[in-house]
């Protein structure tokens, strides 16, 4: 056991950039590297060695890959996920085709649907649609990995096999809501990866089908009918979401047909720092770490507005603040929110989820609950109630909760329900599209500089040493470094982002503030989540 003393000693010193000090210069010096690393307990070191092993491109990594795949180490789904990540990022030629084939015949639940997607994803750009084709016909393979058969068909060089799949799919719809909510995203996703081919009579043919899903008959919830209309927006050009199929039809016929909001009906546009977003089901996920604790200059705030990716913002709500609270980033943001909380329709429902060295519900809304007054005035009670600490040397601006654990944040805003939180299987849970978010406003101030997955581990010389949230560097103690998973680095954040969102089509509106926030990690999560980002001030 190790002494106190230590401990303190390894606290003080986490890793600060997960770089890649001791890059191999060969496969046997990669596997040499995977071997050793293979005993320690850090997540982030086993992930290192996976991708390393894959950027040899040495076809003898893949079959190690797979093995780890099958390996039941913990966190096991998160691992899994990453692994297939990593695999198919490297091995995508038409060689890897057949082993990446019998890996995933292997592992044909439903929580593999990610494995499945980007396996047939390779396998649709080599060798066209037919394995596709032939997973989502099978009627006896679980519908989460038909889906990702139907959204792998968007590889295809040419799209012929998928204008035949929306077509079959869409009038072979399976009877439950959240069924048809996941295929509904899956056929929205593939057909906008040839929007280029928007105006051949094969794509219009089969955007019809997908229109048609919007038609009562199908009997879409609202939030499905959200993620067809958005993909039609995206496909057909528009900001513009109506959830009827008489505009669509008129605009996929004429590109100049107005998509008007007179047909409006079955949920609401709230805003949050003047970013307005369609949807039924919100969850703002909220930046608590340290860093938020960073003064505010009112009047500049005041006199540049909001800039957004988007284009113009209007009516930010910035009236209605009462600046005199306003000194810190998150006083901004605790005034907006609450702003924003007030504004919700009583029929919405809503979540608030925190970040810092970890990521958690609100106590006064623990799940996805109706924006009634009372449940209201509860919310913006708690964030009333929420006070910095004292500046400490390492946080001379005051402390909160840490560090910038975006990666938590996000992952739990998309395992939100109705109570509580959905387990690892969130991205393919028949829950999650009943009571799951389908917009999520984020807002953050910085890079991620932590995750989930951190524990302490053996210094094996990977890595800078010192305070993740602000860079400063600490000597090296030659002991045990508090190691953050692998979610820390903004490109494995984005992939898992992805496989979150691969069947649900969240919409991601995203808010940073301050001149020296860092806007590119955003910029890259509002476009996959197809929204905006908003910097306050420049």
């Amino acid at each position: 056991m190790l002494r106190p003393l230590f401990l303190l000693a390894c606290l003080a010193c986490p890793t600060v950039a997960q770089t890649a000090i001791k890059e191999p210069k060969s496969y046997e010096e990669a596997l040499q590297q995977y071997e050793a690393y293979s005993k320690l307990e850090s997540f982030f070191l086993h992930s290192l060695t996976w991708a390393r092993l894959a950027r040899s491109k040495d076809p003898r990594a893949l079959p190690l890959l797979i093995a780890e795949y099958e390996d039941t180490g913990k966190p096991k789904q998160v691992r899994r996920h990453l692994l297939a990540s990593i695999a198919t990022r490297t091995f995508v030629d038409d060689a890897s085709v057949e082993p990446l084939a019998a890996w995933r015949a292997r592992h044909d639940d439903a929580h593999d649907a990610w494995l499945w997607y980007r396996t047939l994803s390779v396998d649709a750009r080599n060798r066209g649609p037919e394995a596709c084709l032939a997973v989502l016909r099978d009627m006896k393979a679980p519908l989460a990995l038909r889906g990702a058969a139907l959204e792998a068909l968007g590889w295809c060089r040419e799209p012929a096999g998928l204008y035949t799949a929306i077509a079959e799919t869409a009038t072979n719809l399976p009877p439950k809501a959240e069924e048809k909510a996941l295929l509904a995203g899956a056929m929205g996703t593939a057909l906008e990866r040839h929007r280029r081919k928007a105006e051949t009579r094969e794509f219009k043919a089969a955007c019809s089908y997908f229109i048609n899903l919007l038609d009562d008959s199908h009997e879409l919830s609202v939030s499905a009918k959200l993620v067809v209309a958005r993909a039609l927006g995206r496909i057909l050009g528009t900001d513009e979401i109506v959830i009827n199929t008489a505009p669509w039809i008129a605009r996929l016929g004429d590109k100049q047909a107005r998509i008007t909001k007179a047909d409006e009906l079955g949920y609401v546009r709230p805003k949050f720092f003047g970013v307005e977003a369609s949807g039924t089901r919100f969850c703002f996920v909220v930046d608590m770490s340290d860093s938020m604790c960073k003064p505010v200059d009112v009047p500049d705030e005041w006199k540049r507005g909001p800039v957004s990716g988007g284009g113009e913002v209007e009516d930010d709500g910035r009236g209605d603040i009462p600046w005199h609270l306003v000194e810190t980033r998150f006083d901004l943001a605790r005034e907006q929110l609450k702003l924003s909380l007030r504004g919700l329709d009583p029929d919405a429902l809503f979540a608030v989820i925190y970040f810092g060295d970890r990521a958690e519900l609100m106590d006064t809304c623990k799940g996805m609950g109706k924006a009634s007054k009372s449940a209201i005035k509860k919310a913006i009670k708690e964030l009333d109630d929420i006070e910095m600490k004292p500046p400490i040397p390492a946080r001379p601006d005051g402390v909160l909760r840490g560090k910038t654990n975006l990666h938590g944040g996000l992952r739990a805003a998309f395992r939100v329900k109705k109570k509580g939180l959905l387990d690892e299987h969130s991205y393919v849970d028949p829950v999650s599209f009943r009571e799951g978010a389908d917009t999520i406003f984020l807002l953050s101030d910085g890079d991620p500089s932590w995750d989930d997955y951190d524990v302490r581990d053996k210094n094996v010389g990977e890595v800078h040493i010192g305070d993740p949230e602000t860079g400063a560097r600490s000597n090296d103690n030659g002991g045990l470094l508090h190691y953050s998973g692998p979610f820390r680095n903004v490109d494995v954040l984005i992939e898992d982002l992805e496989r979150l969102n691969l069947f649900r089509e969240v919409q991601i509106q995203c808010v940073t503030i301050g001149k020296d926030a860092t806007r590119a990690t955003l910029d890259r999560i509002a476009e996959l989540g197809h929204g905006t980002v908003t910097q306050l001030g420049n």
